[in-house]
Formats: C-alpha cells, sequence, structure tokens
C-alpha cells in the first residue's frame, strides 16, 4: 500500500529530527531515539536519555481556492499540523538554556534550504514554523519537555490521500 502525503511528512521530519546529535555538531541530543508516535514511552528522569515525539496534532481541509471540499474540484487542500515533543532530564537551574537549545536544533532541523519537507519520492509539503513552548504538565519529575508546531500545506487528489492532483 502507497504511503499517503501525511504519512509520508511525519516521516520525513521524524528523519530530520534524527540527525540532531551533538556529535553532528548540534547542541543536544534530540535525534538520539525519536519515535512516530503522540506517546511517549519511559519517561523516566531516571532512566530517560532523550526522546523525540513526531506525530500529527490536527488536521484542517479545504477545498479548492479555499472552498468546500467537495468532488467537484478533484482536491483537497491540507493543512496538516506536525507536532515535534522532545523530552530531556532537567538540569536543575538550566531549564532555560535547555528549552532554548532544543528549540533551536529542531527548528533548524525541520528549516530545509527548499523550504519543504522531501523524501526519495519527491517533495511533500510546504514548512510553516508555528513556534515552540514548554510542556509544563509533564506528570514526571525533573524531566523537561519541548513542543514545536510545523504546519505542512499540500494538496492531494480527492479520494486518494497518497497522491497529489
Amino acid at each position: 500500500m502507497t504511503a499517503s502525503l501525511g504519512e509520508r511528512a511525519i516521516e520525513a521530519a521524524a528523519l530530520l529530527m534524527e540527525s540532531i546529535r551533538t556529535g553532528g555538531g548540534w547542541s543536544t541530543e534530540s535525534g538520539a531515539l525519536v519515535r512516530r508516535s503522540p506517546v511517549a514511552v519511559g519517561l523516566d528522569a531516571d532512566d530517560l536519555y532523550w526522546q523525540t515525539l513526531v506525530y500529527e496534532g490536527r488536521e484542517d481541509l479545504s477545498g479548492y481556492n479555499g472552498g468546500p471540499v467537495t468532488k467537484a474540484s478533484g482536491r483537497i487542500q491540507v493543512r496538516q499540523q506536525l507536532n515535534v515533543d522532545t523530552f530531556t532530564v532537567a538540569d536543575p537551574g538550566r531549564e532555560s538554556i535547555q528549552y532554548q537549545a532544543i528549540k533551536a536544533d529542531t527548528r533548524k532541523a525541520l528549516s530545509t534550504a527548499s523550504g519543504a519537507l522531501s523524501d526519495p519520492v519527491g517533495v511533500i509539503c510546504g514548512v510553516e514554523h508555528l513556534g515552540a513552548e514548554f510542556i509544563a504538565d509533564l506528570p514526571v519529575k525533573g524531566v523537561i519537555g519541548v513542543r514545536t508546531r510545523i504546519i505542512c500545506n499540500y494538496i492531494e487528489a480527492w479520494g486518494n490521500p497518497a497522491r497529489a492532483p
């Protein structure tokens, strides 16, 4: 089965995140463990090293030129919000510095030269940065989290989310 444009966007963003390692000149180890899931595992300050989650947080659809989504146009304009959540053990008293480093590395990784997410098949979507936020409601003490949000804008064919019209 052919992957949808949405699946391809998640995979492309995850692969970019996997490149973030301090040995590669980055400030963090955000790419140490990248999951294509909204579900974190092992968020324990005693065991956690780094974990990054890449997943769809929201999808908005519109029809041709912002009109209704109907078969008549043969296409659907998609705004797929991808969330990139990164977690690591807090460095007490330096959490704001950790936040800045994670935020900067994530933005840099997702800011491709073309301004788009791509894979071997081709360009998937244009990228729009929405910003980052500190994840304050973590149920685990001693762990910090940063959520970065981007929008992937693409057009899919009516009835076939795996291809553009």
